[in-house]
């Protein structure tokens, strides 16, 4: 019983086996390897049907075992192929990567050269654009000062016409101011000489209350008012033809004499213009001043001008009914080393440092040209300066005072 049963079991077993091994064969591909199972495979088969179970069972053992070593080497050979196979691809895989790294770093290369050239490029476009920005600025800065240029020529065209026109009002002005005064001196040289007269035909005695003494003085007085007058009509033919005769010679005079003189026949002028005027005077003339050699009339057109400024300067701010202010003018006389100083003091209001530097340019005034000609302080300058080579200079602060200093050099 126990025989046949292994027997049964063998049987069994080998007709199990072909499923199995069919199930085994299909991971074997060769067909060497194929060929040697199919010979192991025969030979069972031959063995079991003549009935030798055993030596069948032998080359199934066989057949297994060769089967097992022909799995294992192929699948060796199968992973040595993928291996090998990953090898090649990788290999190929990191040549391509290699290159891909290659042509990005020549990418990024000319990249940042691109880059550059565009940053050079954006910097020279804006160093151009500056360029052009600067050049447009330039030609219109050129443009215009040109304009600038134009205008101030079209202004001074303008200002040379305005003062031509004010010269010819101021000439007009100037001119009737001559002949009045060309008129006048005849008429109070024909009333002098008439006075003269009766006074030399009147009866003179102490009875009659004439006595000659006063017959003198009375000659004496008028004298006087014909050599005023006299000067006063040469100072106006000088203010006509604006200059004095070439080659005039230089007289001792003296000073104090002029001044005394031509302040009381300024201040005696503007009370005659205006009876109610009322301005505080002074004098204070140097004691003992020395004669020095002046031009007189030219010396009397300096004065008038200066002091004619200077009452005027007081009366116009008294017009201007300011609070608690009293005019005042004052003209005094100084010795100080090399040279006598007459000084002209005023409290009006004034002048700036502008105005002071444009006062002796001629035909410069600030009143009306049909008030002033803007010659006086001109004339007055040039008479100080280059007939006496003395100096004129003005100290003034603005609303309060102004002080008119004439200097006359004595060596």
């Amino acid at each position: 019983m126990k025989i046949i049963f292994i027997r049964i079991f063998v049987v069994l077993l080998i007709l199990n086996m072909p499923v199995a091994q069919a199930e085994e064969a299909k991971a074997i591909h060769q067909q060497r390897h194929l060929d040697a199972l199919s010979v192991y495979r025969k030979n069972a088969d031959d063995y079991v049907a003549k009935n030798l179970n055993r030596f069948g069972l032998n080359q199934l053992l066989n057949y297994d075992a060769s089967l097992d070593s022909m799995y294992k080497t192929e699948v060796n050979d199968t992973v040595e192929a993928f291996k090998t196979n990953y090898d090649k691809s990788h290999q190929a895989r990191s040549s391509t990567i290699s290159g891909l790294h290659t042509e990005i770093n020549d990418l990024s290369g000319q990249k940042e050269k691109a880059k550059s050239g565009f940053t050079g490029l954006l910097r020279k476009a804006v160093i151009a654009s500056l360029i052009w920005l600067g050049i447009v600025l330039l030609l219109m800065q050129i443009r215009s000062r040109a304009l600038k240029r134009v205008q101030l020529r079209l202004d001074e065209s303008n200002g040379q016409l305005s003062e031509s026109e004010r010269r010819m009002s101021a000439g007009r002005e100037m001119l009737k101011l001559a002949h009045d005064n060309e008129n006048e001196y005849h008429r109070l040289n024909e009333k002098a000489n008439s006075l003269q007269k009766i006074i030399t035909e009147a009866p003179l005695s102490d009875e009659s209350g004439f006595s000659k003494e006063d017959a003198d003085r009375l000659k004496s007085a008028v004298g006087e008012v014909v050599r005023a007058a006299s000067s006063n009509q040469k100072i106006a033919g000088t203010i006509l033809t604006q200059e004095f005769p070439a080659g005039i010679e230089k007289e001792n005079a003296n000073l104090n004499q002029l001044c005394d003189q031509c302040f009381e026949l300024v201040y005696s002028g503007m009370k005659s213009d205006d009876p109610d005027l009322k301005i505080s005077v002074s004098k204070d003339l140097e004691k003992n001043l020395p004669q020095i050699k002046l031009i007189p009339d030219a010396v009397i057109q300096l004065l008038l001008n200066v002091l004619v400024n200077a009452f005027q300067s007081v009366k116009e701010k008294q017009e201007k009914k300011v609070k608690g202010y009293v005019p005042k003018v004052t003209i005094s006389t100084r010795v100080l080393p090399r040279f006598l100083q007459v000084r002209v003091h005023d409290n009006g209001d004034g002048m700036t440092d502008d105005i002071i530097q444009r006062v002796s340019e001629p035909y410069f005034t600030m009143k009306p040209a049909a008030h002033a000609a803007g010659l006086g302080m001109y004339f007055a300058s040039k008479i100080a300066s280059e007939m006496h080579q003395g100096e004129l200079k003005i100290e003034s602060e603005p609303g309060n005072k102004t002080d008119v200093y004439i200097k006359f050099f004595t060596s």
